[in-house]
């Protein structure tokens, strides 16, 4: 009997039938894990480039307007961000005077994507942008 173990037990120490089924198995979660991983952050890259070209074309779009307030300055962020449907909002809109009496719009968008994942232990992740744009009293 003991014979009989140790020949079949010899055979199954050398026979490599289902190893890289094996190492397959050990392997697939880790991959499946980056991949995803990659594409999380992918998404977010493109999102938040989205984002910080929407506030680019916003400052455009405040630069244009004629002696402006603050409430035409808020009204023309917002009108240009809600044009990309991205989750988030126009955070903070200002009107700043320089020491040299020149006038800026500071702007401040934010974008927020939502949902648990499995790579990040938070409801939510947020990128904000912010710039100033010259506004010319003409």
């Amino acid at each position: 009997m003991m014979a009989c173990f140790s020949q079949n037990f010899a055979r199954f120490k050398q026979s490599r039938k289902g190893a890289a089924a094996i190492e397959f198995a050990f392997m697939f979660p880790m991959v499946l894990a980056t991949f995803c991983a990659i594409m999380f952050f992918g998404a977010y890259l493109f999102n938040a480039n989205r984002l910080d070209n929407t506030l680019r074309d916003a400052g455009h779009s405040v630069m244009l307007l004629q002696k402006p307030t603050l409430a035409e300055v808020r009204t023309a962020a917002n009108l240009v961000f809600d044009s990309i449907s991205l989750p988030g909002e126009v955070s903070a809109v200002t009107i700043e005077t320089r020491a040299d009496g020149t006038r800026a719009a500071v702007l401040s968008l934010t974008m927020t994507m939502a949902g648990k994942t499995a790579f990040l232990d938070t409801d939510t992740f947020t990128h904000t942008a912010s710039m100033r744009a010259p506004l010319f009293d003409r």
